[in-house]
């Protein structure tokens, strides 16, 4: 019930702020939420809204992965995965950002400070 309650208010919202721009689809499995976004120069825009956006509220970034997949695909070379908790209605939130072997990509500290290590480490 709460899934499919997700899947309708996403929508709802996902139409009413045009987020169809910005993300190419998202899956909703369980209560993990996954965005695949389209490019990476809108990512501090997305995540702008993300975190102050009632409906999300994603406050809690929990950590930031990147995967090599260069075996799998000849467009892109990394996988980049960030991952969000919301304490609200314990979902977990998975942004997915695929990335060209000589693109960069905005870093997010000014929005959340945690980001600064995991960067790094990254």
């Amino acid at each position: 019930m709460l899934v499919k309650n997700l899947k309708k208010n996403l929508s709802i919202i996902f139409i009413n702020i045009n987020l169809f721009t910005f993300f190419n689809y998202f899956l909703i499995v369980d209560l993990y939420i996954h965005f695949y976004l389209k490019n990476t120069f809108k990512i501090l825009k997305i995540l702008k809204f993300l975190k102050s956006s009632v409906f999300f509220n994603l406050h809690n970034l929990m950590d930031i992965k990147c995967d090599d997949i260069n075996i799998f695909s000849t467009k892109y070379r990394f996988k980049l995965t960030y991952i969000f908790l919301n304490l609200y209605n314990h979902t977990r939130y998975f942004i997915f950002i695929f990335i060209k072997k000589n693109e960069s990509i905005y870093s997010i500290k000014e929005y959340y400070p945690s980001a600064s290590f995991l960067e790094r480490e990254v």
